[in-house]
């Protein structure tokens, strides 16, 4: 075995035992080795190169998988997607992409070997591109005006990730425009004490914006919520008619804010 390859395989010890390493860790390495090319090329001839797992010239190695076989991968095509046909204002078509971005999840992110620290940043980068998947799509369900519906999932999304803001705000505006004011002021409410306790800051975004000023500041609720079902243009994670918008200008409506932190492109 070449000084390369030895330095690859104790790299991947590394990985796999930190400063406990077993004795005869390079065999051993090399015999999980030959275990994953037969799982993953079990049709491969016996010394036929591999095509999945490629040994590199200079030594180590390279996984090449099929095109569409990475859950992951095909994750992250259709959360750009969906992006994409949020932001041309096609909500339909975004919330059937989200939704299949989403079904793929069947669990935790490596959840089996949550215990090495190389999948801890791998795990964190797509749970939070799983978030903003979840944010995306209530987003395009709000677009849709399905805010009665809404609401029960954002209950249970702002439930499971209290300190996500951008979902306490589409919670908000989703009781607004069902015309429960009174109820989008609580959750307001509920999300500033959350973070006042939890963090010791304000919440970061009066997105928020949609609980009207007075009635934060009154603590009534005496705004009638929009019933436009007009042309929309797309602000923060909801959409906003352009008849509100208007009167946003005007008089005392709810003033526009962005409503989410900037989102988390994928890779």
């Amino acid at each position: 075995m070449s000084p390369w390859n030895d330095r690859v395989h104790a790299a991947v010890a590394d990985a796999l035992w930190g400063e406990h390493l077993p004795t005869g860790f390079l065999t051993t390495v090399q015999t999980y080795i030959f275990h994953l090319r037969a799982l993953l090329e079990p049709d491969r001839a016996r010394g036929a190169g591999g095509g999945v797992l490629v040994t590199e010239a200079g030594g180590g190695y390279r996984l090449h998988p099929p095109a569409g076989s990475v859950d992951a991968v095909l994750f992250e095509d259709l959360l750009v997607r969906g992006r994409s046909a949020l932001e041309r204002q096609d909500p339909g078509e975004a919330v059937v992409l989200l939704d299949r971005a989403l079904g793929l999840w069947r669990g935790e992110v490596l959840g089996d070997l949550a215990d090495f620290g190389f999948v801890a940043p791998v795990a964190g980068r797509l749970q939070e591109l799983r978030l903003s998947a979840m944010e995306l799509r209530m987003e395009a369900e709000l677009a849709l005006g399905h805010h009665g519906t809404a609401v029960a999932e954002l209950d249970r999304l702002v439930a499971d990730h209290p300190l996500r803001e951008g979902l306490h705000a589409e919670r908000i505006l989703a009781l607004y425009r069902s015309g429960r004011q009174s109820e989008a002021l609580a959750a307001y409410r509920q999300l500033r004490s959350t973070l006042q306790e939890e963090l010791g800051i304000e919440p970061s975004r009066p997105a928020i914006g949609t609980v009207p000023a007075a009635t934060r500041a009154t603590g009534t609720s005496r705004v009638a919520a929009p019933r436009d079902k007009g042309p929309v243009a797309r602000c923060g994670c909801g959409t906003l008619t352009r008849s509100r918008i208007e009167r946003a200008r005007q008089g005392p409506a709810p003033r526009v804010r962005p409503l989410l932190q900037p989102r988390v492109a994928a890779r």
